[in-house]
């Protein structure tokens, strides 16, 4: 039962890394394209 309630825990942080990664690639691409400008200003 404790085995099975963990298994589900490991399920769901797969999901949320799985989600996680995904926003923060798109996280990752939007810095690469406003740093430059943002150096420019600066």
């Amino acid at each position: 039962m404790n085995t099975r309630k963990k298994s589900a825990g490991w399920g769901g942080f797969a999901f949320f890394w799985r989600r996680l990664e995904r926003y923060r690639v798109s996280l990752f691409v939007i810095a690469i394209f406003h740093y430059p400008a943002f150096l420019l200003r600066s």
